[in-house]
């Protein structure tokens, strides 16, 4: 009887360590597990043994019971889905396809043969077992998603707070008259023409050639408006009196200062960059 266990045994451990599907053996990824396992701190008696250790066992003769050998089998099965980042893994998936085919071999070597209580766990209770674990892992992942986002979303409301964000979605402020600029924190208003760019577009050669002086246009390195100098890079409000009533004061980061050459009135006009508070933006949550 104990030779033709150990024959069961190792014609067991032939079909899992050789299996393969498209090329790749799925044992391969049972082989870090134990490592994984110690270096998350899991104690050294809780650590499986590895297939190679089983298969040294049943060649040394330790094993005397399948159940005995499917106890520790399924030890090491059930680590590598617990050392799974997901349930949607290849190493989780692995284990449990692993798993199954071991019950399938079991019942084919053992029929007529062999009579263990290692053959009352069948197909239909891995499938029960399998589907709670991804039930309750399933669960628990999407709440640290959230929970991580809720902390990326504080993270980044923390910091715009402090400081004005600019977005990718620009602007080009067109003929825009300097003595209807607004310093910070007044109460004038001024009429804004302006010309969006897309959000997820990167801006085009004939688009960047746009923000630079034209042929016709003088640059100003500053200029001057009710006592104070503004300078390109400089931040101002702008404010759009067509709207009724009139809306909160925008953001502006000014990029060039010219005057059309050929202007008998020498009008400043400015080009810039559009900038968004952070109750004034939208983005996916995830993101």
């Amino acid at each position: 009887m104990q030779c033709e266990v150990r024959r069961i045994l190792t014609n067991l451990l032939s079909a899992l360590m050789s299996h393969k599907v498209e090329g790749r053996c799925l044992s391969n990824s049972l082989t870090d597990v134990p490592e994984t396992l110690r270096k998350r701190g899991t104690p050294a008696g809780e650590i499986p043994p590895t297939l190679d250790y089983l298969k040294q066992s049943v060649d040394a003769g330790r094993y005397r019971r399948l159940d005995k050998f499917q106890e520790d089998l399924f030890h090491l099965l059930h680590r590598a889905r617990e050392a799974a980042t997901s349930v949607d893994s290849q190493l989780f998936n692995d284990s449990v396809d692993l798993q199954a085919l071991y019950l399938k071999k079991r019942d084919e070597l053992c029929k007529g043969v062999l009579s263990s209580p290692a053959t009352l766990y069948i197909h239909s209770q891995l499938v029960a077992d399998v589907d709670e674990v991804r039930r309750l892992r399933g669960k628990k992942e999407k709440a640290e998603v959230k929970k991580r986002e809720a902390e990326e979303g504080e993270a980044v409301d923390s910091a715009d707070e402090v400081r004005a964000f600019e977005m990718c979605l620009f602007f080009k402020i067109l003929n825009f008259p300097l003595p209807t600029l607004l310093p910070p924190h007044t109460t004038k208003h001024l009429l804004l023409q302006a010309e969006a760019k897309p959000a997820d577009k990167e801006p085009t050669v004939a688009e960047e050639q746009q923000d630079q002086p034209s042929s016709s246009e003088i640059s100003l390195e500053s200029a001057e408006h009710d006592s104070i100098t503004y300078h390109p890079k400089d931040y101002v409000y702008v404010k759009d009196t067509t709207k009724s009533p009139p809306a909160e004061p925008h953001i502006m980061r000014m990029e060039t200062i010219v005057r059309e050459a050929e202007d008998p009135t020498n009008t400043v006009l400015l080009k810039g960059t559009w900038c968004y508070r952070p109750n004034e933006t939208f983005h996916r949550a995830s993101r």
